[in-house]
């Protein structure tokens, strides 16, 4: 199944698509791409992984080169949560690091 969350700034999104992967079976992985870059980046990150404290997701940091993921993600059939596609363009676009 792939389902695409979308919605305003601080809409609920990523709670949206965390509950929908704690519907899925088996390793849940959380592909964060936001780079911290001023305090308010840095207090929504910690938002984020307050959140999905308990929720057993494994957290790969990639702002850039997603593809990288596979290379670290042994276990068969996996649940991917990308969060969040906007900020991904947007590093990959700027070339941010």
């Amino acid at each position: 199944m792939i389902s695409l969350v979308i919605g305003t700034p601080d809409s609920g999104k990523s709670a949206i698509a965390e509950d929908l992967a704690m519907q899925m079976q088996g390793p849940r992985y959380y592909i964060a791409t936001m780079q911290v870059c001023d305090e308010e980046s840095r207090a929504r990150k910690i938002r984020h992984v307050k959140n999905r404290e308990g929720k057993g997701f494994i957290t790969l940091e990639l702002p850039f080169d997603i593809g990288r993921a596979t290379s670290r993600i042994q276990d068969q059939d996996p649940t991917l949560l990308l969060e969040c596609v906007a900020n991904l363009v947007g590093n990959e676009l700027l070339a941010i690091d």
